[in-house]
């Protein structure tokens, strides 16, 4: 766990911060990914799953039964199988090799800095058109401040740009005085439809683009994806049916509050974001489709 052990989350509108305001009755944990990555791979193995340490999965062959080649260290693995579970995140091989199509991802800038700042044990979520159409974020993780915005491919600004733009915003905003910075990091996130899978190869988490458009929260959805695949599993056995199939029927609401989320991320205004936080203000509940 991170220090704070728990945040409380602070919805900034696009007027700033005389219109901002804090959740009531509502906290998060704020985890440490490699300490929860680290926790859930010793989970899976003391359940019985083997583990290949630095594998890459390569392709798949389907001939008489799914084939799948996975790259270990330096040997080549051939691994057959009855159904696949895609996890392999938002840049998905395994999603590639079942759609043609290209999928969309918000490209995710984020800096840690030694900074002092008028924040306080809160994850910080900013919407603004001026710096993103998508959002940006401030998280105090142990001494840091986690500074990071998300921008959507083929946007005519660089994600850099906007973060740079969004820090000068923090600086008059929320006295934001950086003193060191000390790491960037770039990462992508889905941002598109969900791709659940075909026939016994389904995706979870960000592989199918399970992950929160409005907010970038992907973890819980990650999860509830992954019980919904286990569940299916079981279902797809007992009922003889595909494992897409019964999987489609687990993760109809969530894959639902994917569409109808990315809709309202996509075509809101800056008028539609002071509205929407004023009224999870009022209200004290975050997301705009009660899920």
């Amino acid at each position: 766990m991170s220090s704070p052990p728990t945040l409380g989350l602070f919805l900034v509108p696009p007027s700033g911060r005389s219109a901002s305001g804090c959740l009531e009755n509502y906290r998060f944990l704020n985890v440490n990914r490699d300490g929860l990555d680290e926790w859930l791979l010793r989970r899976a193995e003391n359940a019985g799953t083997e583990i290949l340490n630095e594998a890459e999965f390569v392709r798949l062959k389907e001939h008489n039964g799914m084939e799948a080649l996975i790259k270990a260290r330096d040997r080549t693995i051939k691994l057959s199988t009855q159904y696949i579970i895609g996890a392999d995140g938002a840049l998905s091989t395994m999603r590639r090799q079942l759609y043609s199509d290209k999928v969309s991802n918000l490209q995710i800038l984020q800096e840690y800095w030694l900074a002092d700042g008028n924040f306080n044990d809160c994850f910080y979520a900013f919407f603004s058109d001026n710096i993103t159409p998508a959002y940006s974020y401030v998280v105090p993780k142990d001494e840091y401040l986690i500074v990071g915005t998300g921008v959507p491919q083929r946007h005519h600004t660089s994600a850099l740009d906007c973060l740079i733009k969004f820090k000068q915003w923090l600086s008059s905003e929320f006295e934001f005085c950086p003193i060191r910075l000390v790491k960037r990091e770039a990462a992508a996130i889905p941002y598109h439809h969900p791709l659940c899978g075909k026939e016994n190869i389904i995706l979870v988490g960000d592989a199918a683009g399970f992950c929160n458009p409005f907010s970038g929260e992907g973890v819980r959805l990650g999860i509830e994806s992954a019980i919904a695949a286990a569940e299916a599993l079981l279902q797809a056995e007992n009922d003889h049916t595909t494992l897409s199939s019964a999987y489609m029927q687990q993760v109809k609401s969530l894959t639902q509050f994917i569409h109808e989320t990315l809709e309202f991320a996509i075509n809101i205004t800056d008028d539609g974001r002071e509205e929407f936080i004023k009224s999870r203000l009022t209200h004290s509940t975050l997301n705009p489709l009660q899920r």
